[in-house]
């Protein structure tokens, strides 16, 4: 709709990017729930060290944590495969989106007639 109806290859291959991204980068949200429950679960059962002091919890840079789990979501219909049946149905929906998203943008055929010669100018009754 952006393009109003303009395809071609540039097309395409943006919308097959953008849409990968969208599709493996929706694992970040569950991931970072999960990292959550985790954590949790690690305060209200708090592990001590042989001193008997808690353990500290160990800290990133922020920058670092969203490459961290860009990468993860960017890789995550791979990493799915952990589970065969789950792992290959997410691919099969990925691979049916991303080949959705190449038929929308394809390049719309123009079609050319010609030489076009000049209209006959009609006979008039004399």
């Amino acid at each position: 709709m952006g393009s109003r109806g303009a395809g071609g290859r540039r097309y395409q291959l943006a919308a097959v990017l953008l849409t990968y991204m969208a599709v493996s980068l929706s694992a970040v949200p569950l991931f970072i729930s999960h990292q959550m429950k985790q954590r949790s679960a690690q305060l209200h059962a708090p592990a001590n060290d042989s001193a008997g002091t808690p353990a500290a919890a160990p800290t990133m840079n922020p920058v670092k944590a969203i490459g961290v789990l860009t990468l993860l979501g960017l890789a995550a219909p791979f990493l799915a495969l952990n589970d065969p049946m789950h792992g290959l149905i997410g691919l099969v929906i990925l691979f049916v989106g991303l080949r959705i998203a190449w038929r929308i943008t394809a390049g719309r055929k123009v079609n050319i007639v010609g030489p076009i010669k000049e209209a006959a100018v009609p006979a008039t009754p004399g």
